[in-house]
């Protein structure tokens, strides 16, 4: 999201990820770099330090939505073992 703009000008699109092992540590540090600014707290932290990605491959997906007020779908997470 484009925090400059309003909700009527975004996207009706969600992203869905499941970061490599890399991927997800440089997103836990930069949670602890700007943990003053965001909020985040040292339990929701601890929850992605906790994550269980290496067990799974890599995987993104963009969902464009209709005009729907509900959403079902389904991932399917490919295992590494």
């Amino acid at each position: 999201m484009d925090y400059q703009l309003g909700l009527d000008d975004c996207k009706s699109q969600i992203g869905i990820s499941v970061l490599d092992i890399e991927s997800l540590s440089r997103a836990i540090n930069a949670m602890y770099i700007y943990q003053e600014y965001t909020g985040i707290t040292d339990a929701e932290i601890k929850r992605y330090k906790e994550s269980q990605n290496s067990r799974f491959f890599s995987w993104a997906n963009i969902i464009k939505l209709n005009d729907n007020s509900k959403l079902d779908i389904n991932i399917y997470l490919k295992s590494r073992y």
